[in-house]
């Protein structure tokens, strides 16, 4: 490979260099036809439907279906998709965001930082049918609706760090002193306890198969004893100015949208 172009280089100087034509067939769609298909995908929807389908913008371009697929694929659109989203209406949320990544990142001295909150409505689901497990070359297979035996609730904490000199006797004759930082509205996400109910969900709820609340709560005591033997802790990473930047880039797409 690299005799040949420097062949090539030596032959044609820097016009060597660029790509020659390619064989196979010419090209059929225009730039002109990929623009308007992108146009009438991004700005228009499929007639009584909320998006466009590969066959029914063929149909309105006379393109073929395959065509479609290709230049959606090329420009990274996926009209049957979409996502969901939560900006924090909190007048205060630039001043909470640096408030609690700074006990994250840099706490203060002689304090423990917790972070509290509930998990509630944990429903204790139990399949309609046994599940069959699984096998090499077959997932493990459950049916896909289920018998509803109750809901509970649990709350957690998770210690953050502690820097408390507990062989202190001063300090161990003083009362505890609480001072409660709190999220910013539609903000749990920077609670590191979501983080660990997010662990107990995938790795014991979600295809956890429960008769009864009691059994939900066994099963959630069991897997808190079982973490509790050999604990890992959350580090945040991510600096203040770094997620409202990231919130600021995430807000301004949605603000010329709605202008438009």
């Amino acid at each position: 490979m690299v005799c040949k172009w420097r062949s090539r280089f030596l032959q044609a100087r820097l016009e060597g260099l660029y790509d020659e034509p390619r064989p196979g067939a010419p090209r059929k769609i225009s730039d002109d036809q990929v623009e308007r298909v992108v146009i009438q995908t991004l700005e228009s929807t499929q007639r009584g439907e909320t998006h466009w389908s590969t066959r029914g913008l063929a149909k309105a371009t006379g393109l073929s279906r395959m065509t479609v697929s290709r230049i959606w694929h090329a420009f990274g659109l996926q009209p049957h998709r979409s996502e969901t989203f939560k900006l924090s209406p909190d007048p205060q949320l630039i001043e909470k965001v640096r408030d609690i990544v700074g006990l994250y990142m840099n706490p203060p001295d002689h304090a423990m930082v917790l972070c509290i909150d509930e998990k509630s409505q944990i429903q204790a689901l139990d399949r309609t049918q046994p599940l069959l497990p699984m096998r090499p070359g077959q997932l493990g297979r459950g049916t896909h609706d289920y018998k509803r035996n109750g809901t509970g609730c649990t709350s957690h904490h998770g210690q953050l760090w502690n820097a408390q000199d507990r062989h202190d006797p001063e300090m161990d004759r003083q009362a505890a002193s609480f001072h409660l930082h709190f999220t910013p509205t539609y903000g749990s996400w920077i609670n590191l306890v979501e983080r660990w109910f997010a662990e107990l969900t995938n790795k014991r709820i979600r295809r956890g198969v429960f008769r009864s609340v009691k059994e939900l709560e066994l099963a959630i005591r069991d897997y808190i004893d079982v973490h509790n033997e050999d604990p890992k802790p959350f580090a945040w990473t991510r600096t203040a100015d770094q997620i409202l930047d990231s919130i600021a880039r995430y807000a301004q797409p949605t603000v010329v949208g709605q202008r438009h």
